[in-house]
């Protein structure tokens, strides 16, 4: 997407802030929304789109994944790390410069959050065209 936004094939795109940061600051891409629930601390003055009147927010998400049949105790070790290491001032102080917002979603609890993800996505693809 940037490659296609830099020659001027696309008037604009939608990519993350770590991917785009060195665009930015050499002046040859400037930010026009973001595309999320909230306006993000490093750009205050940038509009979410919803503030522009486009019903839209993109959830990005990553995660950690291991082989089918990880044991109980593993996954429950990675439960209970996770959120320490999130809520540590010095992580947390790297993960908020690079732009990145932290969450957590239990082992338990990402089969439903990935399929309510799916689903949303689907809708919001069907609704608008791109797949039928």
């Amino acid at each position: 997407m940037l490659i296609n936004v830099l020659n001027h094939t696309l008037d604009m795109g939608v990519g993350e802030l770590q991917e785009i940061q060195a665009q930015l600051d050499a002046r040859k891409v400037r930010l026009l929304a973001v595309v999320g629930d909230a306006r993000m601390p490093q750009f205050p003055d940038v509009r979410t789109v919803k503030e522009q009147g486009i019903d839209l927010a993109v959830r990005k998400f990553r995660g950690l994944a291991g082989p089918k049949g990880t044991p109980t105790a593993v996954i429950a070790a990675w439960d209970a790390a996770i959120p320490k290491l999130l809520a540590d001032p010095a992580y947390k102080k790297i993960y908020s410069r690079n732009g990145l917002e932290a969450g957590f979603v239990p082992h338990a609890q990402y089969i439903g959050f990935v399929s309510d993800f799916g689903r949303q996505t689907e809708a919001f693809l069907r609704e608008t065209g791109v797949i039928r």
